[in-house]
């Protein structure tokens, strides 16, 4: 898989022309690592963006106030912009119920499910 971060920081029309043809045809499109390395608020303002995936790095650290204000904020900016909220790195029930009382849309991390082989994602799945 290709980085193309350094990219959308350009000023490059036929990459916000191809992101709309995406949109048109109902693709999601996602700011992943919100919060952290590349991900800035400029996207947001450039391309049609609907979910806003934050990161780990602040997610899952709960007990800094610092990381809590900031995960808090960036729910609140999410949802004034429209967009769905996405976070990473939920491992614990006390995570999970937090993110759940601040109306985060998804939650992703081990508390849900570990990583698995796609064979045993297919039997998650399939109902008897």
């Amino acid at each position: 898989m290709r980085n193309y971060r350094k990219y959308l920081h350009g000023k490059n029309p036929v990459i916000l022309k191809n992101l709309l043809e995406l949109k048109e045809i109902g693709v999601k499109l996602a700011v992943d690592d919100f919060g952290v390395g590349y991900a800035s608020f400029h996207l947001l303002h450039r391309f049609p963006i609907d979910i806003l995936k934050i990161d780990r790095q602040l997610s899952a650290n709960l007990e800094s106030i610092s990381n809590k204000k900031i995960v808090e904020a960036i729910i609140e900016l999410a949802y004034s912009l429209d967009m769905q909220c996405i976070v990473e790195g939920i491992e614990t029930k006390e995570q999970h119920r937090y993110y759940q009382t601040h109306r985060v849309d998804w939650g992703q991390g081990y508390y849900y499910y570990k990583p698995m082989p796609v064979d045993d994602l297919t039997k998650l799945f399939t109902y008897n």
